[in-house]
């Protein structure tokens, strides 16, 4: 190919990951501000909450994780999960892992309070028994502490996405054609997605930690396109 066609290229990716960095970091400022609260400076000519916070960000992070996605990528969960588990689940699995073994440190210098509440439930000292039960759950991504609250992102993330690659594969082998694979692929995301969305509406159920699964999957396939 032409020179001047490769530099074009470079330069259209280039401003394509410079898109992506700069809608990250809004949705990154738009979390901050909202954990900030900053309903005191609201006022009757202006709300500061729908413009500085809110969760309209997670769905903004779940589609910009698509944006890169590609089938080809998907169709092969080995691989796939494989790098994902290196850059998602590995530092994830890690950092639950020091923060619940430094739990009862957390408390010992006060940085943890005792009369806080966490998601329903009160910090409290863990037992050896509390400490063994935190590194297990750690393991399987349902580690709760406090520290790592926003952690709960990568995790429904990487699950999102071994759900995506390993049900793309299943459902290229089924498919006698690309349509038809684009077309079980969409209706596996969407439909389970809407369901449990409609489902919520009139029984409420939340799972903790794995209530957006769903959701999540489905935006991060919109993002990929």
């Amino acid at each position: 190919r032409p020179l001047h066609q490769e530099r074009k290229e470079d330069f259209h990716r280039q401003m394509r990951e410079d898109w992506v960095d700069i809608a990250k970091a809004i949705a990154i400022m738009g979390i901050v501000l909202w954990h900030m609260k900053l309903d005191w400076i609201s006022h009757e000519l202006f709300q500061a909450y729908p413009l500085a916070g809110g969760m309209w960000p997670v769905p903004v992070f779940f589609m910009l994780a698509g944006f890169f996605l590609t089938d080809a990528k998907l169709r092969h969960p080995k691989t796939f999960i494989a790098k994902k588990a290196k850059r998602l689940y590995v530092p994830t699995v890690c950092l639950y892992l020091i923060a619940t073994l430094l739990h009862n440190v957390f408390i010992s210098i006060g940085f943890y309070g005792l009369k806080v509440d966490y998601e329903g439930q009160y910090i409290s000292v863990y037992s050896t028994v509390d400490t063994l039960k935190g590194l297990v759950a750690s393991v399987f991504l349902a580690g709760r502490e406090l520290i790592l609250a926003p952690l709960w992102f990568a995790c429904v993330l990487f699950v999102a996405l071994c759900w995506m690659s390993l049900a793309s594969y299943g459902l290229k082998r089924l498919s006698v054609s690309e349509s038809r694979y684009k077309s079980l692929q969409l209706l596996t995301f969407l439909l389970p997605a809407l369901a449990f969305a409609l489902l919520q509406r009139v029984h409420p159920i939340e799972i903790p930690r794995y209530g957006s699964l769903l959701k999540a999957t489905w935006l991060v396939y919109v993002g990929m396109f």
